[in-house]
């Protein structure tokens, strides 16, 4: 009987053993998928393309306002169904053209981020199609008033809401029949949706992943005022003047 008890205790204890062993490799494995699954994510963090501090951009074929040769260049990335977008043309706009282009400082240009709806992109390749068939001056013509024709109820952000025939409509009140009919002859036939991509680019290149985006001569804004603004021109005019001596 003693045998019995004692061989019964000790396959108790073994069994015991046995499962604290199987807590301890799963504990282990645990512990060690942990490690492996955070060494991954670091490795991922560590080695994902990152936007660079001073991006490239191609500013030729650009909507600008200024002259060409200012030695700052300012760009907004934009998306003309984006209500900030709206706000900073309405707003920002006037003052830096007052302060940096009037004083030939800076030239500043257009360029589209296109990523809020269906006609975000369809807005965004309509522009193109002005100013590639139409010229500087009608595409900030049709540009300033595409704006001011933006939805004010939010809820219409991601709705389609510039269709073409409204885009038609936009850019025959700010140009004549003729030209009007030249514009969307152009569009459908697909001609400057190289510009458009083009643009989608730069702004991937650079990171960017929301609007309204600036870049004082490849370097972007991060500033939350005029002032961190003009800080930001005053300091690239200096450094361009300084290499240009």
């Amino acid at each position: 009987m003693k045998g019995k008890q004692k061989s019964k205790k000790q396959r108790n204890q073994k069994a015991r053993q046995n499962v604290s062993n199987a807590t301890n490799d799963i504990a282990k494995w645990i512990i060690g998928g942990t490690a492996l699954i955070a060494v991954i994510i670091l490795a991922f963090i560590l080695f994902m393309p990152k936007a660079p501090e001073v991006a490239t951009f191609d500013y030729s074929n650009q909507p600008y306002v200024g002259n060409p040769d200012a030695p700052v260049k300012i760009i907004e990335f934009g998306d003309y169904k984006c209500p900030a977008c709206k706000s900073y043309n309405e707003q920002a706009i006037p003052t830096m053209k007052k302060e940096f282009v009037d004083s030939g400082q800076a030239q500043i240009i257009f360029m589209n981020y296109a990523f809020l709806s269906v006609d975000s992109t369809r807005s965004a390749k309509f522009a193109e199609v002005v100013f590639g068939e139409l010229g500087n001056d009608t595409f900030w013509k049709f540009h300033d008033h595409l704006f001011t024709k933006q939805p004010d109820n939010l809820e219409l952000e991601k709705q389609d809401v510039f269709t073409d025939e409204f885009l038609e409509k936009t850019v025959l009140e700010v140009t004549d029949e003729a030209q009007t009919a030249q514009v969307i002859k152009a569009y459908k036939e697909g001609k400057y949706e190289g510009a458009f991509q083009a643009d989608m680019t730069m702004a991937e290149a650079a990171g960017i992943n929301g609007t309204p985006v600036i870049f004082v001569n490849g370097e972007r804004y991060k500033g939350n005022s005029f002032a961190d603004l003009k800080k930001m021109v005053d300091k690239a005019f200096t450094e361009s003047s300084v290499k240009g001596q």
